[in-house]
This record gives C-alpha cells, structure tokens and sequence, in this order.
C-alpha cells in the first residue's frame, strides 16, 4: 500500500496530539432565532 510521506510530517502529527479536544454543544441562550418567509418558525 502506498505511503505519503513529506518534510514536516511528523511535526504535523505530533502537533494534532497536542491540540485539546473539545465537543461542540449548543447553547441555546447564544442562539439567534431566525424568522422564516413563509412560516414554519425556527429551530
């Protein structure tokens, strides 16, 4: 199977382990309400 191998890999590697995880959760309280044309209502 063919590898991609470049300049730099590894520090691309080691730099996405170091970013922190987080989760995206809806606030709904920053939410904007969004008035729709034809009814309907939002989300």
């Amino acid at each position: 199977m063919p590898t991609l191998d470049f300049k730099g890999k590894q520090h691309i590697y080691a730099h996405h382990l170091t970013v922190p995880y987080r989760s995206l959760c809806e606030d709904a309280g920053k939410s904007v309400q969004i008035e729709h044309k034809y009814g309907g209502g939002g989300r």
